[in-house]
């Protein structure tokens, strides 16, 4: 039994393994999406985060060896509207936003991708300490956060740290 293809065949063969890959790769990048969406349902960003990587945080900064190299004074930031449930800004905020304008965009831009309740950990020197005036990479002093969210009212847990509804800020 002799079988003959003629050109028309192969082509009808090529197309429909072309057909095949195509669905498999789109099906491929679907599960992907939902991979990805159910990732960042659960975003968590460690801004600023210099040499301090933190496990299970997606570590930005814009200098080192972070997962994602950004500078927090550029905008508009590649999350989505509240998409974190929590940010860490450790010793960040205080070397950010020499200019009023970019300080307060910083502050809207964390307000923006934060979803409602997300936790937003801030520490900076206290405004009192030496430390804070002897950098000459500290833009300003950051001694209240009620502008950092206006929904909330402040409790005091202790002498020197703050617990608001949508986040904890500490003075260290």
């Amino acid at each position: 039994m002799c079988i003959s293809y003629s050109r028309n065949n192969f082509l009808s063969i090529g197309y429909r393994i072309i057909q095949g890959l195509a669905f498999y790769l789109s099906l491929r990048v679907a599960i992907l999406q939902i991979i990805y969406k159910s990732i960042m349902s659960d975003l968590r960003l460690n801004l600023g985060c210099g040499a301090k990587h933190l496990e299970g945080y997606i570590n930005v900064d814009k200098f080192g060896n972070p997962d994602i190299r950004l500078d927090l004074e550029t905008f508009h930031w590649p999350w989505e509207d509240n998409s974190a449930i929590e940010i860490e800004l450790s010793h960040v905020l205080e070397h950010l936003g020499q200019q009023t304008e970019v300080y307060l965009k910083i502050i809207q831009e964390i307000y923006r991708i934060c979803k409602a309740g997300a936790k937003v950990h801030v520490r900076v020197p206290q405004h009192r300490h030496d430390d804070l005036l002897h950098d000459p990479t500290h833009m300003r002093a950051i001694t209240w956060f009620e502008h950092f969210f206006p929904k909330t009212e402040p409790r005091v847990a202790s002498k020197r740290r703050c617990d608001y509804a949508t986040g904890s800020i500490s003075g260290c």
